[in-house]
C-alpha cells in the first residue's frame, strides 16, 4: 500500500531529526468504517519553528491512499531544539472501550537555552505536563472532540524506541505493558517499563540516569553540556534548577551500558516483548538493539519477567549480524500484525544517510 509521498508535507533533512518518525492506524481501523484513520507523527522546521506534530488523516473505503484534504492536526509541540526526535506511536493494546494513542516526548536538548525562570529546557523533563510536554510520555484519547491529552510518566531523556505489550495470549500477562527504550548521556541506556495502571512515573531525567541520582550534583560536564554552566559552584540557577530531593524516582527495569565496548558512545534502540510463535526461543523475551555507532550493530533480547542485562542473550551471531558494516546503523524495531519482529538497517557510509532495508528477525 502506497499511501501516499509525505515529502509534499514535510521537508527531509539528514542533518536533524525532521520528517515522518512514526504512525499508527486507528485501533477500529478495519471494523469500522468512520474510523479509517491514519496517525502520522513527524517533525518539522519550516510550518512553525522545530514543531513535533501527530496529524489524522482519512483513507476512504477500497482505497489505498489517503484523502489529501482530510489532513487534521491533533497534537502539536514546539521545542527550542532537535538534536532529539523520538518518534514512534503506538496505541494501547488493551480493549477498554478508550483508544488512547502512546506519544512519547524527548526532552529539548537545547545547550544554552534558558526559560524564564532559569532553569535549562532540559529541566523541563521534570515540569507537570501542559506547561510543558518535553520529556513526557503522552497518552492522546483520539476519539475526544477534541482530543484529549493526558500525561503518564516524566522524566525521559530520548526515548528513541517504545512499544506496547500484547500480553501473553494465555494468560493475559503483561497486557497494555508499555516498554521504552530511553537513550542516556553518559554511555548509559535505560529500559523502562511501566504498567497500564501505574500513577505517573517519574524516570529521574535529567536528575537521574539509570539508576545513579548524582549527575547534577557530581557531574560538571553534564551541568555544562546541557544547560550551558560552567560548574555546579558557580551555576547562577543551581538551587532553582538542581536535584529537588526527596523525590520518589521509577526505577528501569534494567540499565544498559556500553562503557567496556570499544568504540564511540552508542545508543540503545528500545523494541517488543515477544509473543508470535515463529522464534520460540524468544517467546516472552523483550527484544531491543544497539544502534552502532562506529561499530556493528547489535540485537539482545532478555526475559520480559525477572530479567536484567546479566540475563541478556546476544542475538547478533544467529541472526547475521556479525557480517555487517560499521557504517549500518539499526534504527528501529516493527512489528506485524503477528507479533513477528523486523529490523530496520540503513547504511550511513560516507556520512550520508540512505539505503534502508528491513529485515524480518526468523529461527
Amino acid at each position: 500500500m502506497d499511501l501516499f509521498d509525505y515529502q509534499a508535507f514535510v521537508p527531509l533533512n539528514f542533518t536533524e531529526f525532521l520528517g515522518v518518525t512514526g504512525f499508527a492506524f486507528h485501533p477500529e481501523f478495519l471494523t469500522d468504517p468512520n474510523k479509517r484513520f491514519l496517525y502520522v507523527r513527524y517533525n518539522a522546521s519550516d510550518r512553525q519553528a522545530a514543531t513535533t506534530f501527530v496529524d489524522r488523516w482519512t483513507i476512504p473505503p477500497g482505497s489505498q491512499s489517503v484523502t489529501a484534504s482530510s489532513n487534521t492536526a491533533i497534537y502539536t509541540w514546539p521545542t527550542t531544539a532537535l538534536g532529539h526526535g523520538s518518534g514512534t506511536i503506538q496505541f494501547d493494546t488493551r480493549s477498554t472501550g478508550t483508544n488512547l494513542l502512546y506519544v512519547p516526548m524527548p526532552d529539548d536538548t537545547s545547550t544554552s537555552v534558558q526559560s524564564p525562570d532559569g532553569c535549562c529546557d532540559a529541566a523541563r523533563a521534570q515540569d507537570d505536563a501542559g506547561p510543558s510536554d518535553i520529556g513526557h510520555l503522552l497518552t492522546i484519547d483520539v476519539d475526544a472532540v477534541p482530543p484529549l491529552v493526558v500525561p503518564v510518566a516524566k522524566g525521559l531523556r530520548n526515548p528513541f524506541g517504545f512499544s506496547v505489550d500484547r500480553g501473553d495470549a494465555s494468560t493475559g500477562v503483561g497486557l497494555g505493558d508499555v516498554w521504552i527504550g530511553d537513550v542516556g548521556r553518559d554511555r548509559t541506556g535505560s529500559i523502562l517499563r511501566r504498567g497500564p495502571l501505574d500513577a505517573i512515573d517519574n524516570f529521574g531525567w535529567p536528575w537521574q540516569e539509570g539508576v545513579a541520582n548524582t549527575l547534577w550534583t557530581a557531574t560538571p560536564m553534564l551541568q555544562q553540556t546541557t544547560c550551558g554552566m560552567s560548574a555546579p559552584s558557580t551555576a547562577p540557577n543551581s538551587v532553582t534548577c538542581g536535584e529537588p530531593g526527596g523525590v520518589s524516582y521509577t526505577l528501569p527495569y534494567t540499565v544498559f551500558s556500553d562503557q567496556a565496548l570499544p568504540g564511540p558512545h552508542d545508543a540503545l534502540i528500545g523494541g517488543y516483548v515477544y509473543r508470535a510463535s515463529t522464534v520460540p526461543s524468544n517467546t516472552d523475551q523483550y527484544v531491543f538493539a544497539i544502534y552502532g555507532n562506529g561499530r556493528q550493530p547489535r540485537i539482545y533480547r532478555l526475559p520480559a519477567v525477572g530479567g536484567g542485562m546479566a540475563n541478556a542473550f546476544d542475538l547478533s551471531p544467529t541472526l547475521g549480524l556479525t557480517s555487517w558494516l560499521v557504517d549500518h546503523t539499526i534504527h528501529g524495531l516493527g512489528q506485524d500484525t503477528d507479533g513477528e519482529l523486523y529490523v530496520i538497517r540503513v547504511d550511513e557510509s560516507g556520512g550520508q544517510t540512505g539505503n534502508g532495508v528491513i529485515f524480518k528477525v526468523t529461527p
